[in-house]
């Protein structure tokens, strides 16, 4: 029976808002997504502290990564592949939302309009980054009937929430940290050492 006499889609083709948003880390497809990496450096002393971008719903990473420039890219983010991310869950978008309009067109529209905004300011390391980018999409949406998405707010979001993409991301974060970690203690115990034999 074809499509045009029924008017209706066969069950393998129809797809449902929530099946077109599906998370494919092993492929780094990450649609509707808050998504994280590393910063080199600073994250090897503080883990938890790193680089955050956003994704619209067809799994494109948009990320403030710089004076005036919004990045856009499939796949990474600016510093490195994607090593956390948090799942968007269009139903925690509390914005009056116009009911003609899918959630998921929404949540396109605000990130867009967070990019247009964000490519017209400084980039700042503490008061104006790729966090407030992200937390002025979801304070656009009013994300969890919440409006004061920013650094810090975002940072303990993520450490609650978020997930490894793999062990392999996991050990790109974590394993710097603990040779650093390790040379600090090496150190600390050669000092002390040193000091006891010239006492």
């Amino acid at each position: 029976v074809s499509t045009q006499s029924t008017g209706q889609l066969p069950d393998a083709l129809k797809m449902t808002e929530k099946d077109s948003n599906v998370v494919v880390a092993s492929r780094d497809h990450f649609p509707v997504c808050i998504v994280w990496s590393p910063l080199p450096l600073l994250s090897w002393f503080v883990p938890f502290i790193g680089h955050l971008g956003v994704s619209t719903s067809d799994g494109m990473l948009h990320d403030f990564a710089g004076p005036y420039y919004v990045r856009k890219h499939p796949h990474t983010l600016a510093f490195g592949p994607v090593c956390k991310y948090v799942s968007v869950d269009l139903h925690d978008i509390r914005a009056p939302l116009h009911s003609e309009c899918a959630t998921s067109v929404v949540w396109d529209r605000a990130v867009q309009q967070a990019d247009d905004e964000y490519e017209h300011l400084s980039h700042n390391l503490f008061c104006n980054n790729c966090h407030d980018h992200v937390g002025n999409v979801l304070n656009r949406l009013h994300y969890k009937g919440f409006t004061h998405w920013n650094t810090v707010t975002l940072t303990l979001f993520l450490i609650w929430k978020s997930s490894f993409v793999s062990t392999k991301r996991a050990a790109l974060v974590y394993v710097p940290f603990l040779i650093v970690v390790a040379v600090v203690v090496a150190f600390s115990f050669m000092t002390k050492t040193c000091l006891l034999y010239t006492s």
